[in-house]
């Protein structure tokens, strides 16, 4: 709709934000992790039903979309800014982070498997 040029500080700003919010909540939940391992599973599942919950309404909300409606895409900041109130994007860094983050200290040859 407005173009790969007009648009690229907002492909840029969602990953952007989103890595922010990862690393953030990777801090905040790894030292919930290590001091109540058991909360992980429950993380899990939680964000797995909520977002199976989010696609089952996007499925139910598709409509024509106004191609001469206006507007602009959003700026760098603005896109990375919005993460923050994304919940999809919330729900995917919590649910990456309870699904991958290591409860003890690997070893090397442990990481490779």
């Amino acid at each position: 709709k407005f173009g790969i040029k007009k648009t690229l500080p907002h492909l840029i700003g969602i990953p952007t934000g989103h890595v922010v919010q990862v690393i953030l909540v990777c801090y905040g939940l790894g030292n919930l992790f290590l001091a109540f391992p058991q909360i992980q599973f429950y993380m899990k599942i939680l964000c797995a039903i909520y977002l199976l919950y989010l696609a089952w309404k996007m499925i139910g909300s598709f409509n024509i979309i106004n191609k001469n409606a206006g507007g602009r895409p959003l700026r760098l900041y603005e896109a990375a800014l919005f993460q923050l109130i994304n919940p999809k994007a919330w729900t995917i860094a919590v649910g990456g982070v309870s699904g991958f983050f290591l409860l003890k200290k690997l070893c090397s040859w442990e990481l490779c498997l």
